[in-house]
């Protein structure tokens, strides 16, 4: 399964997750709000996130950064 972040730009918790996964060896495709994804289409998916980023491992909602970050400590 791969990772996917949805980012903002300038969004210090984006680049923090996306060095995360680098420096803990995961691949991940990072999707820009706004660009690669309409802020209509990641509000459905955000399931009430208001922040960026949102982060997926395949189906599955991990949440944001904080979210990935003790998921990978477990």
């Amino acid at each position: 399964k791969m990772y996917t972040i949805y980012t903002l730009p300038n969004c210090t918790f984006c680049d923090q997750a996306k060095a995360l996964l680098t420096q803990k060896g995961y691949e991940y495709k990072d999707m820009l709000i706004g660009t690669d994804i309409t802020r209509e289409e990641i509000a459905e998916i955000a399931r009430g996130i208001k922040s960026a980023p949102i982060i997926y491992l395949g189906e599955e909602l991990i949440g944001t950064y904080q979210d990935l970050k003790k998921t990978l400590e477990q």
